[in-house]
């Protein structure tokens, strides 16, 4: 279905009785349905915005080239299919305030292919610039930081461990999870912390039983980073994979990609990262490496 195109005819088979919308479509060789964009306009909106990235909106041009759209996602991903590389001009009245990108020219803003490409591409889903792997991607096509939002679980043994006090001093988490993605940081992401919980079960703070802690606890979906953080790991040498023993700490690959796919992890809402005490920051920089779908993560 491509939103803001023709009306759109649906056999009849495939339409449940007593429809909300649409119309009878007289004169056609088997009995159907038609549908004008008004109809399915609002629905193709509300999916295509539900499934744009967070994160694109970070990006320094999107906010102008959502109001040069009537602020419309499906609009937005219609024209950045028209640019072809070329400059795109829009009448200043379609702004509220003075854009923050492009040139003025009498009374048309002006972009380059540098002001909306970043945009673009991300709402277009190209995987390069959804996951941009090092400054250089980042700086070349004029991307700002990038940001990934993340929901932080701490998971301890009991309330005496030393995560769970530091979970009732306001900073003192945010502060250590900060320390330890410093050198993803370092690469022009910025990590947005969003929530954070605590809890106590001594079973999953050892590691064990990961899976079902990862589908009790998670939020969000697989554009947001679930991170967990729990205790040491059990001694005993077999409950707590797929966290290597060697190095404690573990992240997923993109969700339902091709190592996805290989490694059988499974559902979606399996993805994150899970980190034990102790933990470095060049370890978890390199497992991060696998969550954020990069193969080097280039930091100053």
């Amino acid at each position: 279905m491509k939103p803001g195109g023709g009306d759109l005819i649906v056999s009849q088979e495939f339409v449940r009785p007593n429809p909300g919308c649409g119309h009878d479509s007289p004169g056609k060789q088997y009995p159907s349905r038609t549908y004008t964009p008004q109809d399915f306009r609002p629905v193709c909106e509300c999916l295509l915005q539900a499934i744009i990235p967070r994160h694109c909106e970070s990006n320094r041009c999107y906010n102008n080239l959502y109001e040069a759209a009537d602020e419309s996602v499906v609009t937005l991903r219609e024209q950045c299919g028209t640019y072809q590389g070329r400059n795109a001009s829009f009448p200043l009245s379609k702004f509220r305030a003075r854009p923050e990108c492009g040139t003025e020219v009498d009374n048309v803003l002006v972009m380059t292919q540098r002001d909306y490409r970043p945009v673009c591409a991300c709402i277009r889903s190209q995987e390069e610039f959804n996951h941009p792997a090092s400054n250089d991607v980042i700086y070349r096509d004029g991307f700002g930081p990038h940001t990934i939002d993340v929901f932080l679980h701490v998971v301890v043994i009991s309330k005496s461990s030393l995560r769970a006090r530091r979970f009732n001093t306001k900073g003192d988490l945010e502060s250590e999870f900060h320390h330890i993605v410093l050198q993803a940081a370092q690469t022009g992401i910025i990590f947005n912390i969003k929530s954070i919980d605590l809890t106590i079960d001594a079973t999953w703070a050892t590691g064990q039983h990961n899976e079902q802690m990862r589908k009790a606890l998670h939020k969000g979906d697989n554009r947001d980073l679930n991170f967990y953080m729990i205790d040491e790991l059990d001694n005993s040498e077999i409950g707590y994979a797929p966290i290597p023993k060697s190095t404690h700490t573990y992240c997923t690959p993109p969700p339902l990609g091709e190592v996805w796919k290989a490694e059988r992890i499974g559902d979606p809402i399996l993805d994150g990262c899970i980190v034990t005490t102790g933990t470095t920051q060049r370890t978890t920089s390199i497992s991060m490496q696998r969550w954020i779908g990069t193969c080097k993560l280039a930091t100053r």
